[in-house]
């Protein structure tokens, strides 16, 4: 059996456009074979992975406030109620941006638990989308590099343009 490790912004679901494309793109795979690490602050609509590591921005910069960086494993049978999910504006696009990736650079580590959960997993391949952001594609390199895995990209942001 192959298992595939998705490093992406949003998880497996069907309340966002990267979560429906990858369940489309990987819908001859179970869910045994899926594992997902992903940073957006909502939770997956369904057990489509085996196994999800949530790391939120909001946890990451926590250090200012406690010194502590907070991250999870979430349970596959974890679900966001709709009402929580919400849709990110895109006012003050390029700096957003550009904070995330200098937030992201800074203070995230492969840590223990990250570094525990990959083992556990231990994939064959990395499916990588890095949409526009760096710190992902920076992330996807350190772990192929680190675990010896294959990185496959996966870019979809304006494929019809």
């Amino acid at each position: 059996m192959m298992k595939i490790l998705i490093i992406s912004y949003a998880p497996l679901c069907l309340y966002s456009n990267g979560g429906k494309s990858f369940l489309s793109l990987l819908s001859d795979f179970s869910s045994d074979e899926l594992i997902q690490f992903y940073i957006n602050p909502g939770l997956p609509d369904g057990e489509w992975c085996s196994s999800f590591y949530q790391q939120k921005e909001s946890d990451l910069i926590n250090p200012f406030k406690n010194h502590r960086i907070n991250h999870f494993v979430v349970p596959s049978s974890a679900q966001q109620p709709r009402s929580a999910r919400k849709e990110h504006g895109k006012k003050f696009r390029t700096m957003k941006l550009l904070i995330r990736d200098f937030v992201w650079s800074y203070f995230f580590k492969i840590d223990n638990t990250l570094d525990e959960w990959v083992k556990n997993n231990d994939p064959d391949y990395i499916l990588s989308d890095t949409g526009d952001s760096s710190f992902l594609y920076k992330l996807s390199m350190k772990l192929s590099r680190r675990y010896n895995i294959p990185v496959i990209g996966y870019f979809g942001d304006n494929y019809y343009s």
